[in-house]
């Protein structure tokens, strides 16, 4: 429908639609045997952008960047450093670690 500007019925669409598709976000460290080859898959399939989860470890990010750039997946989609705003300190970085069950990479 976006790209074409036609309904399924192959109709033309007056005012076709302006948006942008995403999947869901992308957890961190992606799974290396397939992960990245299904990442590109997604991007092929029409998906603008890529969202990680939230990011406390810039290494794992820099780790995951290096690949989706040596892969050229920057290129044909934008990438999305999940963030978000922690609820207390207790949520952070612990003596270098993520907390057990904090839920993001």
């Amino acid at each position: 429908m976006r790209d074409e500007g036609k309904f399924l019925n192959d109709e033309d669409i007056d005012v076709p639609p302006r948006c942008s598709s995403g999947p869901p976000p992308i957890p961190l460290p992606i799974p290396l045997n397939f992960g990245f080859h299904r990442l590109a898959m997604k991007i092929a399939a029409g998906a603008d952008f890529i969202q990680t989860q939230c990011i406390y470890n810039m290494e794992k990010f820099r780790n995951f960047m290096k690949m989706a750039v040596d892969m050229g997946l920057d290129e044909k989609a934008y990438i999305l450093a999940g963030i978000t705003p922690m609820k207390s300190v207790g949520y952070g970085p612990v003596h270098g670690q993520i907390r057990a069950g904090d839920g993001c990479s």
